[in-house]
């Protein structure tokens, strides 16, 4: 959440949101971060692989935690919003 008030919200001209959704799944739970904000630059990927090792540091510690609290199927990727924003989806396996 405090990404999308720092990167997504805060530096947007007007008003904005953010919704938070947690729910469960067939294979454990999923918790969505949503925003109105920005989103991401264009040139920036969705997918953790894509990027080089160095970048998004924030990000890759945040999957790395997970990954070694809840294992390897633990994942949080982001997805673009339409027409801005961005989400952020945490999925923690049962």
């Amino acid at each position: 959440m405090e990404n999308a008030i720092k990167h997504g919200l805060e530096p947007k001209v007007g008003a904005g949101s953010i919704e938070v959704v947690a729910r469960a799944t067939t294979s454990g739970i999923e918790i969505r971060v949503s925003d109105s904000g920005l989103g991401l630059p264009a040139d920036e990927d969705t997918e953790p692989s894509a990027r080089p090792a160095n970048t998004s540091y924030g990000l890759q510690h945040v999957r790395d935690r997970l990954r070694a609290v809840y294992g390897p199927a633990a994942r949080l990727r982001l997805e673009r919003r339409d027409p801005t924003g961005v989400c952020a989806v945490v999925s923690i396996p049962t």
